[in-house]
């Protein structure tokens, strides 16, 4: 079977743009991480994903925001094809997809978009 929703292009912006290993991207819906040319914090699958931890729905884009640049994320990594299938369905209410799309728009404009994915830059 195909990869339906590949984040390779992000990765290839990455590498193309000189991304170094030591910087950091928070990912949001892949897990297959193995082709990222820098380190990473990818999702489990079965798990409470990583924004669910890091971010609960009462905290501001901007706290969170503060918390990624404190524990050293330089991108985000949005996938939502992988998002669709790979995250619990409780995490992808109303509520939280509008929790993430005002993160989104915090971070905007993103640095890399394709179908499949959109990376940002945490300025």
């Amino acid at each position: 079977m195909a990869y339906k929703n590949p984040s390779q292009g992000a990765f290839d912006y990455l590498r193309i743009s000189g991304a170094a290993f030591q910087d950091k991207t928070y990912v949001i819906g892949e897990t297959r991480m193995f082709r990222c040319p820098t380190d990473y914090e990818a999702p489990f699958l079965y798990d409470v994903p990583r924004f669910a931890k890091h971010g609960p729905p009462e905290a501001s884009a901007d706290d969170f925001i503060r918390h990624l640049r404190a524990s050293g994320f330089r991108y985000i990594l949005f996938n939502y094809g992988e998002f669709t299938w790979a995250v619990e369905e409780r995490y992808r209410s109303p509520a939280w997809k509008s929790r993430l799309s005002t993160l989104f728009d915090r971070l905007s404009p993103p640095i890399y978009q394709d179908p499949w994915c959109v990376l940002f830059l945490i300025r």
